[in-house]
């Protein structure tokens, strides 16, 4: 059954590595796009999942991308041998499920997740790296994602790193005296702002 789904997940997270490693394996949009085209090129099926809490590799069949992950960190001056998430089957599926949801993030509940791995399966799709079993997979993961935003208290209260930064520092200081410069151009500096 789910066990034997031939799905897998290879990399690593702030659960399994610390924020200089998962920088080091960080990959820029257009790094994202060539190596999902070359996936696509080379028959693969991939799905590359790169935020500033993870950088995960969801695959099908095919190679196996675990010595490719490996082989990426030591090009890039890094070891994975302690951090390295490695899933397969079922628990690679109930991993993504978990990611979508926001029940694997940093701060539980992170909604910027949902979004995150929504235009990573995009540019999957884009680059003509998915399969059946990879859109069946992870358009499943994102409606579960929506429903806990839409059914359970962690979407009634959404959470973010940013909000969690603000809610510290609003305990340190009173904000509404203070002015701030937040440095920074991605979600979560956009968090902060708003």
């Amino acid at each position: 059954m789910l066990r034997d789904l031939p799905f897998h997940v290879v990399g690593l997270n702030h659960h399994t590595a610390g924020i200089e490693l998962r920088e080091q394996l960080a990959f820029s949009p257009a790094e994202v796009t060539a190596w999902l085209q070359g996936q696509s090129a080379a028959g693969s099926t991939a799905l590359l999942l790169s935020t500033c809490n993870r950088c995960e590799i969801y695959w099908t069949g095919g190679p196996d991308l675990e010595g490719w992950f490996r082989d990426l960190a030591l090009s890039r001056g890094a070891s994975v041998a302690d951090a390295l998430l490695r899933l397969d089957g079922e628990a690679a599926v109930r991993h993504l499920f978990d990611v979508a949801a926001g029940l694997e993030s940093q701060v539980l509940g992170e909604a910027e997740v949902l979004g995150q791995v929504r235009r990573a399966y995009a540019a999957a799709r884009a680059a003509g790296a998915t399969n059946r079993l990879i859109d069946a997979v992870v358009s499943a993961a994102l409606v579960a994602g929506r429903r806990v935003r839409r059914e359970t208290m962690l979407g009634r209260h959404p959470s973010s790193v940013g909000s969690a930064a603000v809610d510290v520092a609003a305990s340190l200081v009173p904000l509404a005296e203070c002015r701030a410069l937040v440095l920074g151009a991605g979600e979560v500096a956009e968090g902060v702002l708003k």
